[in-house]
């Protein structure tokens, strides 16, 4: 599990979308281990429509930490 967060945690800052999205859930004190991958794929689709749309201001997730 360990070496899947670090891959995901990699993947995320190999972007800008990727870097908004893992900025995000730092700011908001969320454990990148606590956050289904499927929720970052949401997180970065969304954040891909919303550089894409021209949008501003950012996306802080409503997360519940697993266990």
């Amino acid at each position: 599990m360990k070496s899947e967060n670090l891959f995901l945690e990699n993947e995320l800052l190999e972007t800008a979308a990727g870097q908004a999205v893992y900025d995000a859930l730092v700011q908001a004190n969320i454990d990148l281990r606590s956050v289904s991958v499927d929720l970052v794929k949401d997180m970065l689709q969304f954040e891909c429509r919303r550089r894409r749309s021209g949008e501003t201001g950012r996306y802080l997730p409503r997360v519940e930490a697993a266990g």
